[in-house]
């Protein structure tokens, strides 16, 4: 992916290639819809599966390596439901954006899974007294601070593949919304943004305070075998760039 502008995806908040997803799974049949599908993503741990109860007809999430038995229960009317078994479990693309699927997200604000989606908060993180654009909650009983971000947000956010990182994602916000996934930058990239002062560019958009001393380490472009992962975000709204280090 390059410097350029954010390019056409099937998600909002993923425009690097599918196959850097770390749920990428290739061509398969979804669990879901049971339709053969280019590409599916794996539902592994953190992902949830969304039933509606047929009884009071509101949604739950139930985890997708939870479905190995005959039955769940609603957890609003405690009403039994009938779940089908699911062999290594896989989503294609328009069930997981018609959000029958949902994919736990690390970010800046804390996790966010689907429960916390449907009730606008991420789960937070200690002491956090400040988060750009978003009000926050009121701390727990152990000092952890949510951030209240709206529903549509957070349900894009967890309708949207994972990027692979070696010590996990962090998802960014801007101008109080997701940012975009853009993909692994290197030095061309930051020098098509911004041709005068790339290495500048690359400062300003990592959000980590160690950043500096690593743009000579950075690669020309990814692919590459390299201990440095540069993952960047774009910004919908003001066309900005955020983004964060990782060291293997």
């Amino acid at each position: 992916m390059s410097g350029s502008p954010i390019q056409p995806s099937p998600f909002l908040l993923f425009a690097a290639p599918l196959k850097e997803s770390s749920e990428y799974a290739g061509p398969g049949r979804c669990s879901l819809c049971s339709l053969e599908a280019d590409p599916t993503f794996d539902l592994g741990i953190g992902a949830d599966v969304i039933h509606e109860c047929t009884h009071c007809a509101r949604s739950f999430a139930v985890p997708a390596d939870e479905h190995e038995t005959a039955t769940v229960d609603c957890p609003h009317c405690r009403a039994a439901m009938p779940v089908a078994r699911l062999n290594d479990p896989a989503v294609c693309v328009s069930c997981l954006r018609q959000g029958k699927a949902a994919l736990t997200k690390d970010t800046e604000y804390g996790m966010v899974r689907w429960e916390d989606a449907m009730r606008g908060r991420t789960h937070g993180v200690p002491d956090l007294h400040h988060a750009s654009g978003f009000e926050l909650d009121m701390p727990d009983g152990d000092d952890w601070v949510g951030v209240l971000i709206s529903s549509e947000t957070l349900l894009e956010l967890v309708r949207t593949p994972t990027y692979s990182t070696w010590q996990g994602e962090v998802w960014l916000f801007c101008c109080g919304q997701a940012m975009t996934y853009l993909g692994e930058w290197g030095k061309e990239d930051f020098s098509a943004y911004a041709p005068e002062d790339p290495g500048g560019a690359f400062l300003m958009a990592m959000r980590d305070s160690d950043a500096a001393g690593v743009w000579e380490h950075l690669p020309d472009r990814f692919p590459a075998h390299t201990e440095i992962g540069s993952h960047v975000f774009g910004c919908r709204t003001c066309n900005g760039r955020r983004g964060h280090i990782e060291r293997a």
